[in-house]
């Protein structure tokens, strides 16, 4: 969703948990990427007449009274561009993940899909401009071939041309609002676009920006109707649960579920446990999530979870905020950022607190 304001918290060291460098996890990422050749075609079937009923006509939530925030600071506060400086940490564990691929937020779909080559996309926001930013994204992709190409659309000198494609190409409907909204978020869209290809190419990490592959792999997604982007809310209880039901239908399972930091904005409720189960996972399931470190960094920490792992913590009712399944260490200095594997058992957590719990009980009855 624009789940994406950000700030830092601070948790002790815990020992179960793999801390990367991000020096390792830059060459583990380069490691599985070496053989992959920029040129190569990837023509992508689109789905049959069923499948497009399936994947199109899973409901949408309204969009949000309210655009939430980790402080009061941010609340209603639109987020189109990401801010997450390191995404890279993530390829190790994304790559060529297949199965589907559900994620809130806007740039960062288009990374993770060139990534994880999934066979189908739910681009998922409660904030309306950001599904209207993809909308004219998805533009953008079908009339340009490569990445240069791409970029060459967001320039200042192609403004006026821009408006015209999107005023050919947009269904009239939502044509003026999307156009509004390009036209207002355009700057910061375009810089992040240009700072995240330049901080990709220097550490030299292929992205669709800067992979001829990668980037006709997500336009060939988007030509073939695979990628869809929808209202839904994590906190609301058509959306979710409708992308759920249709993946079910497809026999598809959920590999790769992005959450940005949106977990930082609320404790845990029913509704979004519930929306968490009904989406269909396998063995392979990962969830990605930041939480803020931006003081520190100017960045955030990076997490990455197993789904079976992420579903025993949601599971106990006591369990009502993220931060209560992860543990960070202190970061050395502002460029130091952390990628850590979350391993932690909840049975151990539980067993802990009942200890807490027993200790305290003989204290109050010797009193």
């Amino acid at each position: 969703m624009s789940c994406q304001s950000r700030r830092p918290h601070t948790h002790p060291r815990g020992r179960h948990r793999l801390v990367l460098t991000h020096a390792a996890a830059v060459l583990s990422a380069l490691a599985m990427w070496f053989g992959v050749t920029p040129s190569t075609a990837h023509a992508i079937a689109p789905l049959s007449a069923e499948q497009q009923k399936i994947f199109y006509a899973s409901p949408e939530d309204p969009p949000a009274k309210e655009l939430l925030g980790v402080a009061e600071e941010f609340v209603g506060k639109h987020y189109l561009a990401g801010d997450e400086w390191n995404m890279e940490l993530f390829l190790p564990h994304v790559s060529k993940l297949g199965g589907a691929y559900v994620g809130v937020g806007s740039d960062q779909s288009y990374l993770f899909m060139g990534w994880q080559r999934p066979e189908i996309v739910f681009q998922m926001d409660y904030d309306p401009w950001v599904v209207d930013l993809h909308a004219a994204y998805h533009v953008i992709f079908k009339a340009a071939e490569s990445p240069d190409a791409f970029m060459a659309w967001w320039s200042k000198a192609k403004s006026a041309e821009l408006k015209t494609l999107l005023t050919t190409k947009l269904p009239e409907k939502k044509r003026d609002e999307i156009i509004r909204v390009v036209r207002m978020n355009k700057p910061n869209v375009r810089a992040r676009l240009v700072r995240l290809r330049a901080t990709m190419k220097k550490r030299k990490i292929p992205c669709f920006l800067t992979d001829q592959a990668q980037y006709s792999f997500v336009r060939d997604m988007i030509l073939a109707g695979r990628v869809r982007t929808l209202s839904a809310n994590l906190l609301d209880d058509e959306g979710v649960v409708g992308i759920g039901a249709a993946l079910k239908k497809l026999n598809i399972p959920v590999r790769l579920l992005y959450l940005s930091n949106a977990e930082t904005y609320w404790k845990y409720s029913k509704q979004f446990r519930t929306n968490m189960w009904s989406l269909p996972f396998d063995e392979k399931s990962v969830v990605l999530r930041t939480t803020g470190s931006w003081s520190l960094n100017k960045d955030y920490r990076y997490y990455v979870q197993g789904v079976s792992l992420y579903h025993a913590w949601l599971k106990r009712p006591w369990v009502y905020k993220v931060h209560m399944m992860i543990q960070r260490r202190k970061l050395k200095d502002d460029k130091d950022v952390e990628i850590t594997v979350l391993k932690r058992d909840v049975t151990e957590v539980e067993a802990l607190r009942e200890k807490r719990r027993k200790r305290a009980g003989r204290k109050k009855s010797k009193k």
